[in-house]
């Protein structure tokens, strides 16, 4: 199992479950911040879970910190 996997399975697990009223136009925002930490050894490693990550439904900012 790879990093993209897991990084799928994070994203099931943040997007907000749908409204149980109907009649409801308006949807409240979850907002949601999720640390994910991965070891990267070089800019290509950062950049592809940069793009992986944003590219995600529901992502609207990406901060890597390459420690």
């Amino acid at each position: 199992m790879g990093i993209f996997n897991h990084l799928s399975d994070v994203a099931e697990l943040c997007e907000c479950p749908p409204f149980s009223h109907g009649h409801s136009k308006l949807r409240k925002k979850h907002l949601q911040t999720v640390e994910i930490e991965v070891k990267m050894d070089c800019e290509g490693c950062e950049r592809k879970v940069r793009k992986s990550v944003e590219g995600m439904k529901g992502v609207t900012g990406v901060e890597v910190d390459p420690k």
